[in-house]
């Protein structure tokens, strides 16, 4: 039960347990009781002495019954204030574009220190956020002096960050001043209108088209081979220049033109698409150069340069399947590899007489060329001695990486016979099967590269295995193991295995239907490519030359446009290849006098990562260091580089059409820069009536008993002191 007692803004509430009556009818009692006690005294004493112990004894009396009610004092205050306005200032590069006689800068600057924000700032509270790909909190002070740099534009990330970085706090409104430009992200309109925050757009820039070519887009194969002829389509965007004619031209790293074209703009407003074909002539990781010659009148040259980083290999690796009957996994596995460019796919497919469909066996030298050798369902009961004895000569000299698939056709006396290649046993003749899921037990390298997998173990359609089948030796590595409660099982039992030392190399799934999960997921949103994804993780990890790299570190783009920010991420392992957290990593950047260190952090598993701004265009080098104390862990070096273009160079006119329907959809308005500080100045931004409550505890504090205590030795002092009983 509560009383409460006003007391202008504030307010006491006192919550009693038990009934109120009661509790009244004590307190009168002790208060009757207190003076019956002291109608009169022996030895008789003054008036006031009596009322003196009167009043303790009514204090001690009414503080132990108000313990026993378990008293709770309540307190309740009201107060107003300000709500939160988030102000979201664009940053990126086209934020810095000059239009007619002022830059876009300096209107921004003005808007800031407009009397529009000065009149909101006295009825709400500002946070001012900066944004172009990204969106982050920044003092106002700050904003004067930091560059619009940003390399593309996400609207709607801005404010759904904004709004998620104040979410504790109330808002009322978001001010979003840009230019209007979004080339990143989902549609923005369509995102304002979910929006619970009404959004203000004030347009900065000239809503006028210039006269202008671009190169906005470039599509070439990242991967090609040695003397092939390699085809690059070249997009370009055009305004301004109807019946204009120019050259698109492709260089190599030396300047040396390998390609050219000449494109004529039929119209005012133009995208054409501009094919062009080299020849790879030298292998390595090249960055080639598409030039736009300028047109007279163009408003600016730096969008008529881009570049592109083509690595070319000197042959495509030999991929090798050797299967026992047809089975929809092989026929899963063999279109996920041929896919892949990068991959040239054999398949040898055993027949129930012991030949092959379409050709023979393959020999020994193919065996030997292939880059993998994959088994599947096999070996069979019909596969021949000399093969399996030719597949343990080239795994055992040439350290070929090696994939196994068990399956229903595999044969025990056969699968003996590679042994000795393969870290696990066959157990049974014949493979017992029931419906089996996975569980994951760890991570490896293998799995690593491509970040996590879209969906986990657990979650994907039941396969074929079952207990027994297969037992390990010390070597592999178990990152799955089956799952099935009516298996009984209580140890781990191996489902996928991977090894790696000696120079050799293997992945081996001791479970079959994994076409299951390929088919089972096709219209899964989340694990439709989750089938594709591991086997390309695991063919690319099986390929690639055995690095026993215990540290690796590498930029997340080889090509990065001016003003993007590289990302630096490392991978650092233990002796064991375990990942390690405890290792200090630092990355040094070069680039002609220029040098800088950049300390990595750590992101649990053996990762780090840290952000560098480049100095500006042109190729850097890198090299990084892991270590522990005073022990060098490993190294590594490579390269990157940075090109002047600039995705916001594409289009720098204020989208005005954009910014009204942000405005409209989230039931905010739109405003020119110019006639911005009277839409800012007239925005309502009530006061929010705050109410705080606390409460605190009366019956289990020490003050209550000390009252008491004190009560009763004050009484008892000053009856001593009268001659009292």
């Amino acid at each position: 039960m509560h009383y409460i007692f006003p007391l202008g803004l504030f307010g006491y509430g006192l919550e009693l347990k038990g009934s109120l009556t009661l509790y009244i009818l004590l307190t009168l009692l002790a208060v009757l009781a207190a003076l019956f006690v002291y109608r009169f005294t022996l030895p008789p004493v003054p008036v006031w002495r009596r009322v003196v112990l009167t009043a303790l004894r009514i204090v001690a009396l009414a503080a132990i019954i108000l313990l026993l009610f378990e008293p709770v004092l309540n307190i309740f205050r009201h107060h107003l204030e300000k709500q939160n306005v988030l102000v979201l200032v664009d940053k990126s590069a086209s934020m810095s574009v000059q239009d007619a006689e002022i830059s876009r800068r300096e209107i921004v600057d003005e808007l800031l220190s407009g009397s529009g924000l000065a009149t909101l700032a006295d009825k709400a509270r500002l946070r001012y956020f900066i944004f172009s790909d990204s969106a982050k909190t920044l003092p106002r002070k700050q904003l004067d002096t930091t560059e619009a740099l940003g390399v593309g534009t996400n609207l709607s990330f801005a404010w759904e960050n904004a709004s998620s970085a104040f979410a504790h706090e109330p808002t009322k409104a978001v001010i979003l001043i840009s230019d209007g430009g979004n080339n990143l992200g989902p549609n923005p309109v369509r995102l304002a209108g979910l929006s619970n925050l009404p959004i203000y757009t004030i347009g900065v820039g000239d809503t006028t088209v210039r006269r202008d070519a671009v190169v906005s887009e470039i599509l070439a194969n990242e991967v090609t081979y040695l003397n092939s002829i390699v085809p690059v389509d070249v997009r370009i965007k055009a305004t301004g220049l109807g019946g204009k004619t120019t050259s698109l031209r492709l260089l190599n790293r030396s300047g040396v033109e390998v390609a050219r074209e000449q494109i004529h703009f039929t119209g005012d407003v133009s995208e054409v698409t501009v094919p062009l074909k080299f020849t790879a002539t030298q292998t390595g990781h090249l960055r080639y150069h598409v030039v736009l010659d300028s047109v007279a009148g163009e408003w600016s040259l730096a969008n008529n340069r881009r570049s592109v980083m083509i690595r070319v290999l000197e042959t495509r690796s030999q991929v090798v399947i050797l299967s026992g009957p047809p089975t929809p996994s092989l026929s899963a596995l063999r279109h996920t590899l041929e896919v892949d460019s990068n991959l040239d796919v054999r398949a040898f497919i055993e027949s129930a007489r012991g030949d092959y469909y379409l050709e023979s066996s393959p020999s020994s030298d193919e065996l030997a060329k292939a880059s993998l050798i994959v088994l599947m369902n096999f070996p069979s009961r019909e596969t021949k001695a000399n093969l399996l004895n030719s597949i343990v000569d080239v795994v055992s000299s040439r350290k070929t990486p090696l994939m196994f698939f068990a399956g229903p056709a595999t044969y025990k006396p056969s699968f003996d016979k590679i042994a000795e290649v393969v870290p696990f046993q066959m157990e049974r003749g014949t493979l017992r099967e029931t419906e089996v899921t996975l569980r994951a037990v760890e991570t490896h390298p293998a799995l690593a590269s491509g970040g996590p997998l879209p969906i986990p173990w657990t979650d994907l359609p039941p396969i074929f295995g079952n207990s027994g089948n297969f037992a390990k030796g010390p070597l592999p590595q178990v990152i799955t193991a089956l799952s099935s409660v009516t298996l009984g099982i209580e140890e781990d039992e191996p489902a996928m295995l991977v090894w790696s030392g000696g120079g050799r190399k293997g992945i081996a799934f001791l479970v079959w239907g994994t076409y299951r999960w390929k088919l089972g997921l096709a219209k899964d949103s989340r694990g439709a490519s989750f089938y594709d994804d591991l086997m390309g993780r695991f063919a690319r990890w099986l390929i690639s030359p055995i690095e026993e790299k215990r540290v690796r570190i590498h930029p997340n783009k080889s090509l990065l446009s001016g003003g993007e920010r590289v990302f630096f991420q490392a991978q650092v392992y233990g002796a064991d290849l375990t990942p390690r957290d405890d290792a200090a990593v630092v990355v040094r950047v070069t680039m002609g006098e220029h040098s800088e260190a950049i300390p990595l952090q750590g992101r649990g598993h053996g990762r780090y990562e840290a952000a560098f701004l480049p100095w500006e265009e042109g190729e850097y080098r890198f090299e990084g260091v892991a270590y522990v104390d005073r022990d060098t862990l490993g190294r590594e070096t490579g390269s990157f580089v940075v090109e002047a273009f600039n995705i916001e160079m594409l289009d720098t006119r204020q989208r005005a059409d954009i910014l009204q329907n942000i405005a409209e959809a989230s039931g905010g308005r739109y405003a020119l820069a110019a006639n911005a500080d009277t839409m800012l100045a007239n925005l309502e931004m009530p006061l929010r009536d705050v109410e705080y409550h606390r409460e605190i505890s009366l019956w289990n504090r020490a003050i209550m008993l000390w009252i008491i205590i004190g009560a009763l030795a004050l009484e008892w002092i000053i009856r001593k002191r009268s001659g009292m009983l």
